[in-house]
């Protein structure tokens, strides 16, 4: 018996063909209860399950079919995927299916969307255990935790397009806004490629582990993404500098600044007025603010100014 659970369950073909073939999801959860009840079998299981996560990567860009998928549907079905012990098998998993082509992913979310409230509550929450345990525990792959992200996403769209099962809150990842160096990880973002000279490679071109939690913009809180704003402004500010001191002979072009010349009595109206008449690279630009009627120096920085984020 032990050699026919391992056999099943460590080979993708076999859990496709022979593993609960035609069976309801609750038949499977109860045959899957069935035989984790049984120590030795659980444990054969789970080691046999670490050799299917392991297979490579490449493998998934051969599943096309929605027979393919039956693998999956298995085993998000489950019960120990909120043990601590099965995390390498949903992030081995998660890695699996993130490399699954646009097509196949969509057979996922239109499974995932038919899934009653509960369920859909408890994969977001199998994803949200692996990101925390990651990131607080010594061993950390970012290749897996991004792909776990990737899924979170899935859900993220479901919840935002076709079937509405929680508050948009419920994405927030405590660990993430906690733990992480958001000035590191927004360095390595699409949000700062698309700035860099060197014009990074798109999204779902890039390595996972060369990915970023600002490329997954919904675990983030809004204290996070404001953070996030901020990198990302003072980033422009500084290239728009740089750009015009390099690209412009003229003395007017070498200012740095965006500068508003504003009458005390009327900061807000000529403020306004100079704003919209301003151009975009002018808007990147650091603002200043000079009172007239004041020295030619007297000018006030200001050093931070925030742009609306929409939530996702």
């Amino acid at each position: 018996m032990q050699s026919l659970v391992y056999d099943t369950f460590s080979h993708s073909e076999h859990l496709n063909i022979s593993c609960f073939p035609g069976h309801s999801r609750q038949e499977i959860q109860e045959g899957l209860a069935m035989l984790v009840s049984h120590p030795v079998l659980a444990n054969t299981m789970g080691n046999a399950l670490q050799s299917w996560v392991n297979q490579p990567w490449t493998n998934s860009k051969k599943w096309t079919e929605s027979s393919d998928l039956h693998q999956f549907w298995v085993i998000l079905e489950h019960p120990l995927l909120f043990d601590p012990e099965y995390r390498q098998v949903v992030g081995g998993m998660a890695k699996l299916m993130y490399y699954l082509d646009d097509s196949t992913k969509e057979i996922v979310r239109a499974r995932w969307a038919s899934y009653p409230i509960d369920d859909l509550h408890r994969l977001l929450d199998v994803f949200h255990q692996y990101i925390t345990l990651s990131l607080v525990g010594s061993e950390l792959k970012m290749d897996k935790l991004f792909a776990v992200c990737s899924l979170m996403g899935l859900l993220h769209v479901i919840n935002e397009t076709s079937r509405k099962f929680c508050d948009f809150t419920a994405f927030y990842n405590d660990a993430v806004n906690s733990e992480l160096n958001l000035l590191t990880d927004y360095a390595k973002s699409a949000i700062y490629l698309k700035h860099s000279s060197v014009a990074g490679p798109a999204h779902e071109n890039r390595p996972l582990s060369d990915l970023s939690f600002c490329d997954f913009p919904f675990v983030l809180d809004p204290a996070s993404k404001s953070l996030v704003l901020h990198f990302d402004s003072e980033y422009q500010q500084r290239i728009t500098v740089q750009d015009s001191i390099a690209s412009t002979p003229s003395l007017d072009g070498l200012m740095p600044y965006l500068v508003l010349r504003v009458r005390r009595e009327f900061v807000v109206l000529d403020a306004l007025q100079q704003l919209v008449q301003a151009s975009s690279d002018q808007l990147k630009k650091p603002l200043k603010v000079k009172f007239l009627g004041m020295a030619e120096n007297g000018m006030v920085e200001v050093d931070r100014y925030k742009r609306r984020w929409v939530d996702d």
